[in-house]
């Protein structure tokens, strides 16, 4: 159903790990990782930590940029 819809908003790639992933993304910014672990439904914190890794990652690029420009 989500590849149906995604095709229909010229969203293709768009597939439901990718929805997930960019909810976790989001909820992190605005929570703890201990919240994130219990609405993602993960048994441990480490594996929440992969969207705390790559948030903290896109946000020091993202210093950079500015930095740079």
């Amino acid at each position: 159903m989500v590849i149906k819809y995604a095709k229909r908003f010229g969203k293709p790639y768009l597939s439901v790990h990718k929805l997930r992933h960019s909810f976790a993304t989001d909820y992190y910014l605005r929570n703890d990782i201990y919240k994130t672990q219990e609405q993602l439904g993960h048994a441990s914190p480490e594996t929440t930590q992969i969207y705390a890794h790559l948030t903290d990652r896109t946000m020091a690029e993202a210093i950079d940029r500015v930095r740079d420009a």
